[in-house]
Formats: structure tokens, sequence, C-alpha cells
């Protein structure tokens, strides 16, 4: 399953805990949490990140954001 795929599927999630995982996290989460991110409901994220190569910005914008 694909990152985008939970989220869209989780349309009110609160909190995602994927520590340990066959979901497949790319290095565009970022921009996947904002489009996918549904009002002010999300509280919390812990992601284990093999690949640390991502949009810092897009990030920053969530956080801002939520």
């Amino acid at each position: 399953m694909k990152f985008a795929q939970l989220l869209e599927k989780l349309p009110n999630l609160e909190r995602l805990v994927l520590d340990k995982t066959d979901v497949v996290i790319r290095k565009s989460w970022p921009e996947v949490l904002l489009k996918h991110k549904n009002g002010n409901k999300f509280k919390e994220l812990r992601l284990t990140i093999h690949n640390a190569v991502f949009n810092v910005g897009s990030l920053a914008k969530f956080i801002v954001v939520s």
C-alpha cells in the first residue's frame, strides 16, 4: 500500500504511527500530507523514513497549517 492510498482511505485521521510497516513512503510524502489533510484533525505523525530526501518546505507548510 502507498502512503497516499492510506491517507485517501482515512480522511479524518488524527494520529498516524508508521514505525514498522510495508507502506511505501516516497520522497513526496510532505506534499501527500498537504493534499490529503482534511481540516485541522491531524495531531500526531510518527514515521520511520529510510530515505531522508524530501521537500522540507512542504513539511513546514503542513506543520504551520496544522
